[in-house]
C-alpha cells in the first residue's frame, strides 16, 4: 500500500486484508524515460513498490539470498501504527536497515615495477663510460649479455669485413673511415654480440648516430680512445654488457680456436 509524506494512506491507495505493509507512493521523485538525466515525480502504488523491493534486496544479499531469513526482518524492522486510517491493512511503514552490506576492503597500494639499474659494461672491476648508438637495440637493463672481448685487427675501423670470427664476442672496433652502422653491420655478419667504437683521439665518447633505414640487431656503443686502448688490453677476458642489477651472471661462450 502507498503512503504520504505525513504518514497518511495515500488516496489512491489499494487497502485491506490482501497488502502487507505500507511504503511511500505519494510525490516521489525517480528516473524517467527520455535521456540518462531525465527524472520526473510522480504517485502511485508502483512508486511505493520499488521501496520495498528495494529494502528486501538489501535484506537478501545480507542473508545470503535466504529468503525466509530476509522476509521476517523486512517486517521486524517496520514501523507499527504509524498510518493514519489504514483501511483493515496492517498497519506497518517500510524501514530501511541500517545494514550497508559487507566492509569494503582497503585499496592495496599499487606496487612499482622493479627499477634496474641502469646499463653498465664491465671487464672485471673495469666499467669504462660509453655512449650507446642511437640505432640498433638498446644496452639490455634487464638482463646480462656475457661476451669475450675480441678486437678487430684485420680491418682495425671494420670498414669492410675481415676474415676474423667474432662468434659471441664484444668487438672493438676504431671510430673512422665508414659509418658508424657499417662497422656494427660488419661485425654482426662476423657473429660479434655487441660493438664498442673506440676514438681514436682525446676527447668525450658521444652517441653513434644513423639516418638509414637498414637495421641492426646488436647493440653498440663509443668508448674513448683511453678506454678503448684498456679494453683492447683485456682481449680475450669476459665483459657482462647490461644490467648490473641481475645478480647471476651468464656463462659466456667459448671463444673459438
Amino acid at each position: 500500500a502507498s503512503s504520504t509524506s505525513s504518514d497518511g494512506r495515500s488516496s489512491f491507495s489499494n487497502y485491506g486484508k490482501c497488502t502487507d505493509i505500507f511504503a511511500p507512493g505519494s510525490q516521489i521523485t525517480s528516473a524517467w524515460k527520455g535521456d540518462e538525466k531525465a527524472s520526473k515525480t510522480i504517485s502511485g502504488t508502483s512508486m511505493a513498490t520499488p521501496h520495498v523491493a528495494g529494502v528486501a534486496a538489501v535484506l537478501l544479499e545480507k542473508h545470503k539470498h535466504d529468503k525466509s531469513a530476509a522476509q521476517a526482518e523486512l517486517f521486524s524492522l517496520a514501523v507499527a501504527n504509524k498510518i493514519n486510517n489504514p483501511m483493515g491493512t496492517p498497519n506497518l511503514l517500510l524501514q530501511v536497515p541500517l545494514y550497508t552490506g559487507p566492509p569494503t576492503p582497503p585499496t592495496p597500494a599499487p606496487t612499482s615495477p622493479p627499477t634496474n639499474a641502469p646499463a653498465t659494461v664491465c671487464v672485471d672491476k673495469f666499467c669504462p663510460h660509453f655512449s650507446p648508438s642511437i640505432f640498433g637495440p638498446p644496452i639490455p637493463d634487464d638482463k646480462l649479455i656475457a661476451a669475450p672481448i675480441g678486437v678487430s685487427t684485420e680491418v682495425p675501423d671494420l670498414c669492410s669485413r675481415s676474415k676474423q670470427n667474432f662468434k659471441g664476442q664484444f668487438v672493438i672496433v676504431e671510430r673512422g673511415g665508414c659509418m658508424f652502422f657499417t662497422k656494427v653491420e660488419n661485425a654482426e655478419k662476423q657473429g660479434a654480440v655487441a660493438v664498442a667504437i673506440a676514438m681514436t683521439t682525446s676527447g668525450s665518447p658521444f652517441p653513434p648516430n644513423y639516418y638509414g633505414n637498414d637495421k641492426v640487431g646488436i647493440p653498440s656503443m663509443m668508448v674513448s680512445k683511453k678506454d678503448g686502448d684498456d679494453l683492447r688490453k683485456r682481449e680475450g677476458e669476459v665483459a657482462y654488457i647490461g644490467s648490473p642489477s641481475v645478480t647471476a651472471k651468464p656463462t659466456p661462450p667459448t671463444l673459438p680456436p
